[in-house]
């Protein structure tokens, strides 16, 4: 696939069109001969792509979390454990003021226009909208998984966040074991930060302290290097 400054991911797309939201960006535009009108579709636009790409899907990845959470209590919990609460499905937040479909074609449009406009200049307005590739820092081989913010929400239950590398990263795959011990267990594959991990708990009600680990994902494949160990206090 042809190298271009458009991210691949959609988390990376929704980055690209915040950053079209900022000042800075719309001081760009306003200096490259944008109007007023041009400006106000473009930040319309914006905000509805942020909507499609982030913010409607990220709702129900977090609830696919929480699903995913809820069957593992009832599959592998001890006997006669009382039953978990069944997690209510999300209501779709509301979207932002409609535009007319073909976010994307029109977003080729004003770019083109943006790069051919006299002023434009690929180290200064170029950086500033993110219109040209630069360098891409992001290197699959040397890259270290981020999670941070580990808090335990319910009982042997943990959330945890973790980096995306601005839309790099598709996934993280966490594993965990109790502090002292020495065998991980496998706490489940995420596409949504934060997290919410399921711990096997030793001793059903008691808190333990637990060891978490991340890896990052590229599609299907791990990448990099695993995070650094965080720990938490996971309640009984």
């Amino acid at each position: 696939m042809p190298k271009t400054y458009y991210p691949p991911t959609n988390e990376g797309r929704a980055l690209w069109w915040e950053n079209v939201l900022t000042d800075d960006a719309q001081a760009a535009l306003t200096n490259l001969g944008f109007t007023a009108a041009q400006l106000a579709a473009i930040k319309a636009d914006a905000t509805m792509a942020v909507y499609l790409y982030r913010t409607a899907p990220q709702v129900f990845d977090t609830f696919a979390q929480s699903l995913n959470g809820w069957a593992h209590i009832y599959l592998d919990s001890p006997d006669d454990t009382t039953a978990p609460i069944q997690p209510v499905p999300p209501v779709l937040p509301a979207a932002p003021t409609a535009v007319k479909a073909g976010i994307e074609e029109r977003r080729s449009k004003w770019v083109a226009q943006a790069k051919s406009a006299t002023d434009y200049d690929a180290a200064v307005q170029g950086v500033t909208l993110k219109t040209e590739m630069g360098a891409d820092s992001f290197d699959e081989a040397t890259y270290q998984a981020v999670v941070y913010d580990a808090a335990t929400t319910a009982s042997a239950t943990v959330s945890v966040k973790f980096r995306k590398a601005n839309g790099r990263v598709d996934a993280m795959s966490f594993r965990g074991r109790k502090a002292g011990t020495a065998g991980w267990s496998e706490l489940g594959k995420f596409m949504a930060t934060p997290a919410s991990l399921h711990i096997p708990l030793t001793v059903a009600g008691q808190p333990e302290e637990w060891e978490i680990q991340g890896q990052a994902y590229v599609k299907d494949s791990p990448v990099g290097l695993p995070s650094q160990i965080v720990t938490v206090l996971v309640r009984g």
